[in-house]
């Protein structure tokens, strides 16, 4: 089970580089950066996604929080596009693979 400051070391790896990328054709804006708390919003022309690494409390995730929808403009019947909540059981390696499967739908 990896530990919150193991999960803030990715969650910055992953954002840093999408930052760095300028013809991403996405949006980040970072709401929150705090030692147990992290929260960033992600979107492009289609999709909207928030990013949310906490330490724990009264929420339905151990620590991680991915969830995409689509726009506002999109006629999709159900908004929820992607979403990924770790548990007690999710290994660093099932939270790295998860974000970047919602990384790639960008």
């Amino acid at each position: 089970m990896p530990n919150i400051n193991e999960i803030m070391t990715e969650i910055h790896k992953l954002v840093g580089k999408l930052q760095m990328n300028q013809n991403s054709g996405l949006n980040i804006e970072i709401k929150a950066d705090q030692p147990d708390y992290f929260c960033c919003f992600i979107e492009n022309e289609r999709l909207m996604g928030e990013i949310v690494v906490n330490k724990g409390g009264f929420q339905p995730f151990r620590n991680v929080s991915f969830t995409i929808v689509t726009s506002e403009n999109e006629e999709e019947e159900h908004p929820f596009y992607y979403c990924y909540y770790d548990d007690e059981t999710s290994s660093m390696e099932e939270i790295k693979s998860n974000l970047h499967k919602g990384m790639r739908l960008f």
